[in-house]
């Protein structure tokens, strides 16, 4: 049996302080993780999912740029066996819906907005939307992107904060 995330993750002890992972956009300072912060974040994550019932076969989603937050999402996912599926945020909810409905996610990922061409993109109403819409969905995991995360109005299904995953 092959497990995608150990095997990106498999020789993570040999090199601890090699960067894994370099993270660009056009709002924040390069961001690096290291390969022990990498495993880190994905095991916090991977607990996170856990602790939201995410098993074996279930399908996690993703309404996320392409990000830091996406790549240890994924990881976290497969590493439990899960399946993860994701689309861009720039994407408007019809289109997100038509496709995460397909595979009845217990858990989605999403980001409050993003950053493009100097001008801020707000996705509170179409995460709202799409959470609205996806039947068997049990949980948000809501990533601070663009700040207004606190600011979230409430949605149907429990809502846990990107950064609060492993406490």
């Amino acid at each position: 049996r092959l497990n995608y995330a150990e095997h990106v993750l498999r020789s993570a002890s040999e090199r601890p302080d090699e960067v894994a992972l370099a993270g660009l956009s056009q709002t924040r300072d390069r961001s690096e993780l290291t390969w022990a912060q990498l495993v880190e974040q994905v095991g916090r994550a991977r607990a996170g999912l856990q602790r939201l019932g995410v098993e074996r076969g279930d399908r996690v989603a993703a309404y996320l740029p392409n990000s830091p937050q996406a790549l240890i999402g994924l990881l976290a996912t497969a590493s439990l066996g899960a399946i993860w599926t994701s689309c861009s945020p720039d994407f408007g909810h019809r289109a997100v819906i038509d496709r995460f409905a397909q595979v009845t996610p217990k858990v989605l990922i999403a980001v409050d907005g993003y950053v493009y061409g100097g001008k801020t993109f707000d996705r509170q109403d179409e995460v709202a939307a799409i959470t609205a819409a996806l039947p068997g969905l049990g949980a948000v995991i809501l990533v601070d992107y663009i700040g207004t995360a606190a600011s979230h109005p409430a949605l149907p299904v429990p809502t846990t904060a990107w950064a609060s995953l492993a406490d």
